[in-house]
């Protein structure tokens, strides 16, 4: 095995294959990479030490990409979150299908939007692996500091946020008869 090593080491040196230069220094292709492309640092709030590389094709990537738009979808299936600057909304898709096309769409007016009081700052990716992810908002208020975390998890059919020093405010356009608060139930 080490005799391998020394004639593998050997024949690259020999026919040049290996070299510390920049790849468009010996005439190869490159792909300029933009500003517009590179993730949104500001929506990156690891709190874990980050020291490997940072995925960009999980099901949360959405949350770091570069958009125009002020929101993002996310989709840790069954349900269809949408991030905002200071509130997300949370809709549960539903499958339309025709002769030739088969969409999984929301129906206006059937999300649930989340926001608090006071008013949040814009969100950022706490923590994301293969099934999970959490967004967080944070916000100084009063002195107090104010945190919502956003739990998303791929495939489970609950939304989990905790709230510290913040009141909840929930909004929809649909009929709610009672809700579950720290596991008790509550009347609307």
């Amino acid at each position: 095995l080490l005799c391998l090593v020394y004639i593998s080491i050997f024949l690259c040196q020999a026919v040049g294959g290996w070299s510390l230069k920049s790849p468009k220094d010996l005439g190869f292709h490159t792909i300029e990479r933009k500003a517009d492309v590179s993730p949104r640092h500001e929506r990156i709030c690891f709190s874990e030490n980050h020291a490997r590389s940072w995925d960009t094709s999980r099901w949360w990537s959405p949350a770091i990409w570069p958009r125009n738009s002020p929101k993002t979808s996310l989709t840790p299936l069954p349900y269809l979150v949408t991030l905002e600057d200071t509130t997300f909304r949370v809709a549960y898709p539903s499958v339309k299908g025709s002769s030739d096309t088969v969409r999984i769409v929301t129906e206006p007016n059937h999300d649930w939007t989340f926001t608090t009081q006071p008013t949040a700052s814009h969100y950022c990716l706490q923590h994301g692996d293969q099934l999970t992810a959490t967004i967080a908002w944070h916000a100084e208020h009063e002195q107090e500091e104010m945190h919502v975390h956003l739990y998303l998890a791929q495939g489970t059919p609950y939304v989990t946020a905790r709230y510290t020093n913040a009141t909840p405010v929930l909004t929809t356009h649909q009929g709610l008869r009672r809700l579950l608060f720290d596991g008790q139930a509550r009347k609307c």
